[in-house]
């Protein structure tokens, strides 16, 4: 099943659309995808104040009306950001717990899985 930003389309962004993936609909999603992550590392470099939904769309190498569908505003680009954080984090937690058979061992793969995240 296609993901976005991590999540599988059965749920959150699935609701919006529609039961069959046609062509434009796995593009859309594509270029959502480039968008958050350009934004990342528009974020990383120049900062918050000086990421702009316009250097966005530059770093990502999408047109002004792309950009404009998928995020209206800067607010709605960086609620976007922010959950494809939190998803990617959480999937290295899970993938990082696999097979741990105790809440020691848990909590012993947990200070790596942690500091991996904290560095980048």
């Amino acid at each position: 099943m296609p993901t976005l930003l991590g999540r599988e389309l059965d749920g959150g962004y699935a609701a919006e659309l529609p039961s069959r993936l046609n062509k434009n609909t796995v593009r859309g999603l594509a270029t959502r995808q480039r968008i958050v992550e350009a934004t990342i590392k528009c974020l990383a470099e120049q900062g918050y104040y000086a990421t702009s939904t316009v250097l966005v769309t530059k770093a990502a190498k999408v047109s002004r009306g792309s950009m404009l569908n998928q995020f209206p505003t800067k607010a709605d680009l960086m609620i976007a950001v922010a959950e494809h954080i939190a998803e990617s984090r959480a999937a290295a937690h899970v993938a990082g717990m696999e097979n741990a058979t105790s809440y020691r061992d848990k909590l012993q793969r947990l200070a790596p899985i942690l500091w991996k995240e904290m560095r980048g």
